[in-house]
């Protein structure tokens, strides 16, 4: 049975996530804004902030599945065993 303390951890580290990329997020704009006049930083800037970006959706997403797959696995187990609600 997927459990309260497990969903609370899950939405914890959801939370960190979603956290860190509000910061990604900041960085990018005070990075742009830091450089009105050269393109180039300004570039690197967006370029290097949805890398980061990217790097923190791949995190939701492996949280995300792993989570699915441990409460599918946890019901067929369940279903195994004979244990219904």
């Amino acid at each position: 049975m997927f459990d309260r303390h497990r969903a609370e951890a899950l939405a914890g580290e959801m939370m960190a996530i979603s956290d860190t990329m509000a910061a990604i997020a900041e960085e990018q704009r005070a990075g742009i804004l830091a450089n009105r006049e050269d393109q180039l930083a300004r570039l690197d800037t967006v370029a290097t902030g949805v890398l980061r970006t990217q790097t923190q959706l791949v995190a939701a997403v492996n949280l995300l599945t792993s989570t699915l797959l441990e409460y599918f696995l946890d019901e067929e187990r369940e279903r195994g065993l004979g244990i219904t609600e």
